[in-house]
């Protein structure tokens, strides 16, 4: 009598860029705040992306343009129950979380495979954050008017 032995399905092998593509999903972005304060003396508009996280259009109240009378715009990020976790100031109109500018804001930085908070920055954990967004004029910059909301980030 033969022996044969039966068929067997062969190992399942995920290949390495699906598991590359699922590490490196974008962190989701929660809790999305208002346009912005208007009046005063500065208008905000927040733009927000899952590639780049944030950008501000910031101008001089009753101005037509992106940056118009801006000085710079200062962010800042704190985790809800914690310090500081990232800050970044930006002088150029199309003013970017994470830097860059025309035509487009740098993405999420990212270090050894995880999202990071700037170059050189802490990883982002999932949870609450504080942001903090102060402008200034040129004409006085000394005179910052600030916005704060807070989001939530769950990474994948």
């Amino acid at each position: 009598m033969t022996f044969t032995p039966s068929p067997t399905s062969p190992p399942q092998v995920i290949p390495t860029n699906t598991v590359r593509a699922v590490a490196l999903q974008l962190p989701a972005v929660s809790n999305l705040p208002a346009q912005g304060p208007k009046g005063g003396d500065i208008d905000f508009e927040v733009n927000m992306s899952t590639v780049y996280l944030m950008r501000i259009k910031a101008k001089k109240h009753g101005s037509s343009n992106d940056g118009d009378g801006m000085d710079h715009v200062l962010f800042t990020v704190n985790k809800k129950n914690g310090g500081k976790v990232y800050s970044n100031k930006e002088t150029s109109a199309k003013y970017c979380i994470f830097q860059g500018g025309e035509p487009d804001c740098n993405p999420w930085p990212k270090a050894n495979g995880r999202y990071v908070w700037g170059s050189g920055g802490p990883e982002i954990v999932s949870g609450d954050y504080q942001v903090s967004i102060r402008a200034a004029l040129k004409s006085d910059p000394s005179n910052e008017s600030e916005w704060s909301f807070q989001i939530t980030i769950k990474l994948p």
